[in-house]
């Protein structure tokens, strides 16, 4: 039998984390956010509301040495999971941090 070999779809590698925080949307919702990992370009998240397919999130959240920094993007897409919602945030800028900030 043949196997299929699967290419990855992104072309920045993602890296493992755990951020806790908060967000504001361009489509008038907040809450709690937490980041799962982290490109050069992207952001995967859990939040406690829907976050709307082509929202613009502003993003605040807290390193595990109590360090606050803000991002920006744009969910490019969104599914409830176990009553939460994950997502994917296209961010506005390249996430230029040093990795041990989110480590």
């Amino acid at each position: 039998m043949e196997k299929t070999i699967f290419k990855e779809k992104r072309l920045y590698q993602r890296h493992p984390c755990f951020l806790t925080g908060d967000f504001s949307s361009s489509h008038d919702n907040s809450g709690k956010v937490e980041c799962h990992d982290v490109s050069i370009f992207g952001l995967g998240l859990t939040a406690d509301s829907d976050l709307s397919m082509g929202a613009i999130l502003r993003i605040n959240l807290i390193t595990k040495k109590q360090v606050p920094f803000t991002l920006e993007g744009k969910v490019c897409w969104c599914n409830e999971q176990e009553g939460d919602w994950r997502a994917g945030v296209v961010l506005d800028k390249p996430f230029l941090y040093p990795l041990e900030i989110v480590q």
